[in-house]
């Protein structure tokens, strides 16, 4: 996928969810869309049907040393799973110091304040998660495709 965002859009370190779902539609066996105000409800819905949930990210919230200090203001990673018990999503990122998978977020710190510095900063207008699906042609159950009043 880098390599069609860089030709698409030119050298860049993260993507607006705009931009990522402009990407995922155009070129990939995957449909997304932007989700604005996602909660956590709706996430782990979509985690419970094996969909991916894109979330934009501060690292210098979310650091918990898998980026070099500070951490990027504005950083973009996949969340694959939740944890019911701690409360945390599952993420991987491969931009990260180690290995990148299974790194575990707090739900309420990913949602809230990191959410809350990125509009802060400016880089969303609001909270913003790119929700995915493989196409519907894809699928063995017909009824697993992105329906517009999920968001």
């Amino acid at each position: 996928m880098l390599g069609v965002k860089e030709q698409e859009y030119g050298p860049s370190d993260d993507e607006s969810p705009e931009k990522m779902e402009s990407l995922v539609n155009t070129y990939f066996d995957w449909e997304a869309k932007v989700v604005k105000y996602p909660t956590k409800k709706q996430i782990i819905a979509e985690l419970d049907l094996g969909r991916p949930v894109v979330i934009p990210l501060d690292g210098r919230v979310m650091n918990q040393g898998q980026f070099s200090e500070p951490g990027p203001d504005y950083h973009v990673a996949v969340i694959v799973g939740y944890e019911v018990h701690s409360d945390t999503f599952v993420v991987h990122d491969p931009g990260s110091l180690n290995s990148g998978k299974n790194i575990l977020y707090s739900a309420d710190k990913l949602l809230g304040e990191s959410f809350e510095r990125l509009v802060e900063q400016k880089y969303l207008s609001e909270p913003q998660a790119l929700f995915t699906v493989l196409k519907q042609d894809q699928y063995a159950v017909p009824e697993q495709k992105l329906d517009s009043e999920n968001g």
